[in-house]
């Protein structure tokens, strides 16, 4: 396709990226539609309460093994764009295509998750030192992408794609935020599970890898059904690991 050649920066339009990007969106969707109701099955199975970080583990790994089986049976086939999964510790989950470098995270409060790394950080300013006329090693004609998932922890997934711009002192409290040229849903939003007493539900808890992860330690327990109906979006964690790799992606 003509479009393949095109430099895409932070100031391009949303809508024309994302279209751009449609075919690999569409599998990393195909992707969490699978990856979710597995990770809930482990859990269920074991009747065990869900741990976010396991779950987001199983997650992970499924959502790595589907994306490439699609890539291998879809090799021969006609495609808008070829991308590459990277081998990343922890199961983590960055792809590379003709002019992007996309890292797939779990959103923390519907947002980017602040960096654990130096590795993430670097991924994070990569935009804004290019805008200016930088060179970093990944060169200045890639645009760094974050593939943004939440989930209800039954079946669904949110996605999101943010186009990261820094990192930046968020409040008075000193929390860190992730500030970003734009963020575009791609999904509806996912539902959090109501309390309904007649169906057998698993509770969702924070492991012990809480203070690794830095998991919202103020978000309430929330009650998991078999039936998922509309109500708010599910709270999601960030991570805040010191590794200088994505094995901090912990969820």
């Amino acid at each position: 396709m003509s479009d393949q050649l095109a430099t895409f920066t932070p100031s391009t339009d949303p809508q024309i990226v994302l279209a751009h990007l449609q075919p690999m969106l569409d599998d990393i969707k195909r992707a969490f539609d699978a990856a979710i109701p597995e990770a809930h099955s482990f859990f269920n199975l074991q009747r065990e309460s869900v741990e976010r970080t396991l779950f987001a583990g199983i997650v992970r790994w499924h959502v790595k093994r589907a994306l490439r089986s699609y890539g291998i049976s879809d090799e021969t086939a006609e495609r808008a764009i070829d991308y590459e999964l990277d081998d990343v510790s922890n199961i983590g989950l960055i792809i590379h295509t003709d002019g992007f470098q996309i890292r797939i995270l779990k959103a923390r409060d519907a947002k980017v998750p602040v960096s654990g790394s130096t590795l993430r950080r670097e991924f994070y300013q990569h935009n804004l030192f290019c805008e200016a006329g930088e060179t970093l090693d990944v060169g200045p004609t890639v645009l760094n992408l974050v593939v943004l998932w939440e989930t209800d922890y039954v079946s669904t997934a949110a996605l999101s794609v943010a186009c990261p711009k820094c990192e930046v002192e968020g409040n008075s409290e000193g929390r860190r935020k992730v500030e970003c040229y734009w963020q575009e849903p791609i999904t509806a939003p996912v539902v959090a599970l109501p309390d309904v007493a007649e169906v057998e539900r698993l509770e969702i808890v924070d492991s012990d890898l809480d203070e690794v992860t830095l998991l919202d330690q103020h978000a309430e327990t929330i009650e998991v059904t078999e039936r998922p109906l509309p109500l708010r979006f599910a709270a999601a964690a960030g991570s805040n690991s010191s590794v200088d790799s994505d094995g901090g992606e912990l969820e």
